[in-house]
C-alpha cells in the first residue's frame, strides 16, 4: 500500500529499479476513492449524485494491495537473498516500518488525543477506544484476528501489509530457489500459480459472503494475502499480459481494462473482474508505455500519489471530527449547497493535511530511520533511491 524503496546503501546489491510514475498516481486515484466513499458513507442518505459513484470505493484497498505485491517484486527480485537470508530480512523490515510506522504512529496519537480531549468524541464509537486495541495497533498486529475495527479505523489494512511484509522475504527465497531455468516453464508455472491465487481469492469471498467486499476489516488478512501474492506473480510475466507497447492494439487493451475497472468499480454486481483487471491494467502500467502513463505521469498525478498515504490514514479522523461538530450543532447545515460545501470541505482539509504530514512526518521521519538504521549495519548512504511510490 505504501511502497517505496529503501535508501540506496553500499554493499546491498542491485541498483535502484527505474521509477514507475503511472503506478504512483494510480495509488492517490484510489487513496482519493476511498476518502470520497467514507464522505459518501456521512451523507448516504442525501444521495448525492457525485458521491454515489463512489460507493464501491473500498476497492482502491484491493489496487493497493495487488500494487504493493508487484511493486515489491519490482524493487526486489533482483536482490540476492540465497546465503544471506537473514541480513535481507533485518534490512527489509526496517525499510518498511520506516515507511509505514512513524505515520501510523502520528494518526495512533492523533485518535488518542481526540478521544482524550474532545468532547463527544469517544463515545460515537465506544467498541474502538480500549486500552488493549491501544497495545494491539501499537505493535501493529490488530488485524491479525484479534479485534475487529479499532482506534484510526482505516489502519486495518496497514496492520494486514505489516504481516505480508513479514512474508514477503520467504516468498523472495522460494521465488530464488525454485524458479525453473526455462524462461517458457516459469512464465507457465507462474500463470498456473495466478490462476490457483485469482480462483482462491474468489472462492474464500463467496464463501464468507463478502461478494461486496463488505465488513472485511476484521478478516483483512486473507483479502491482502492473495491480492499481494498475485501482484508479485503478475510482475514477473507483466510483459507477456499486454501487447507489445507503442502500437494502436496495445492503446485499445488498456482502454478496454480501464473500462472493466470502471465497470466493477460502478456496479458491485461486477465485484469478480475488479481483481484481475486491475492486475493486468498495473502490469501494463509498469511498461510506461503509452497515452495512460503519460497522463498519469504528470507531476500532480504523480504528487497526488506522493501523499496518498498520508491521505489515507489521516482523512477518517478528519470526516468524524466533522461529523461530531455536525450532529452537536456548528456545522448542522442542511441545505443542499451546505451539504456538498461539507462534503468538499473534507476533502480539501485531508488532502492540505495529507501535504503537511508528507512534508512533515513521512519523509523526515523515514530518512532518520534509515540513516540511523545503516550506520547501525556500518553502512554508508550513497545516494537517494529512485522513489517507487507505487
Amino acid at each position: 500500500m505504501v511502497d517505496t524503496p529503501p535508501p540506496q546503501t553500499a554493499g546491498q546489491g542491485a541498483p535502484a529499479p527505474t521509477a514507475l510514475a503511472p503506478l504512483t498516481s494510480i495509488r492517490g486515484i484510489a487513496a482519493l476513492a476511498v476518502v470520497l466513499l467514507h464522505i459518501n458513507d456521512t451523507f448516504r442518505h442525501e444521495h448525492l449524485v457525485f458521491l454515489r459513484a463512489f460507493e464501491n470505493g473500498w476497492l482502491g484497498v484491493d489496487l493497493f494491495f495487488v500494487l504493493s505485491g508487484f511493486i515489491m517484486a519490482h524493487v526486489y527480485t533482483r536482490t540476492p537473498v540465497r546465503g544471506r537470508a537473514g541480513a535481507f530480512t533485518i534490512a527489509f523490515l526496517q525499510a518498511r516500518l520506516a515507511r509505514i510506522y512513524p505515520l501510523h504512529l502520528a494518526t495512533l496519537l492523533a485518535a488518542l488525543a481526540l478521544v482524550l480531549w474532545l468532547p463527544g468524541f469517544g463515545p460515537r464509537y465506544p467498541t474502538y477506544f480500549g486500552a488493549g486495541s491501544f497495545v494491539l495497533n501499537l505493535l501493529l498486529v490488530q488485524n491479525w484476528g484479534f479485534i475487529g475495527s479499532s482506534w484510526n479505523m482505516v489502519s486495518w489494512s496497514i496492520s494486514a501489509e505489516w504481516f505480508m511484509y513479514l512474508l514477503f522475504p520467504l516468498m523472495l527465497l522460494a521465488r530464488q530457489a525454485l524458479w525453473p531455468a526455462s524462461e517458457r516453464r516459469a512464465a507457465a508455472l507462474v500463470f498456473v500459480l495466478i490462476a490457483c491465487t485469482l480462483g482462491l481469492h474468489h472462492a474464500v469471498i463467496l464463501a464468507r459472503g463478502w461478494s461486496d467486499y463488505g465488513g472485511m476489516s476484521a478478516s483483512g488478512m486473507v483479502r491482502v494475502f492473495f491480492e499481494f501474492v498475485l501482484g508479485f506473480l503478475v510482475y514477473h510475466v507483466r510483459d507477456r499480459l499486454h501487447p507489445r507497447p507503442g502500437g494502436l492494439v496495445f492503446e485499445v487493451y488498456g482502454l478496454a481494462l480501464w473500462a472493466a475497472v470502471l465497470l466493477a468499480f460502478l456496479d458491485r454486481r461486477y465485484w469478480f473482474v475488479f481483481v484481475p483487471a486491475v492486475a493486468m491494467l498495473i502490469a501494463t502500467l509498469g511498461s510506461n508505455r503509452g497515452i495512460t502513463a503519460r497522463l498519469l505521469g504528470l507531476r500532480p498525478m504523480v504528487y497526488l500519489g506522493e501523499i496518498s498515504f498520508s491521505l489515507y490514514m489521516w482523512h477518517w479522523l478528519v470526516i468524524q471530527v466533522h461529523n461530531l461538530l455536525r450532529d452537536q450543532g456548528p456545522l448542522a447545515i442542511d441545505s443542499r449547497v451546505g451539504i456538498y460545501l461539507q462534503c468538499l470541505s473534507m476533502a480539501l482539509l485531508s488532502l492540505l493535511l495529507a501535504a503537511l504530514s508528507y512534508a512533515w512526518i513521512e519523509k523526515p521521519a523515514r530518512a532518520w530511520i534509515n540513516r540511523r538504521a545503516a550506520r547501525a549495519r556500518g553502512q554508508r548512504v550513497t545516494g537517494r533511491a529512485q522513489d517507487i511510490k507505487a
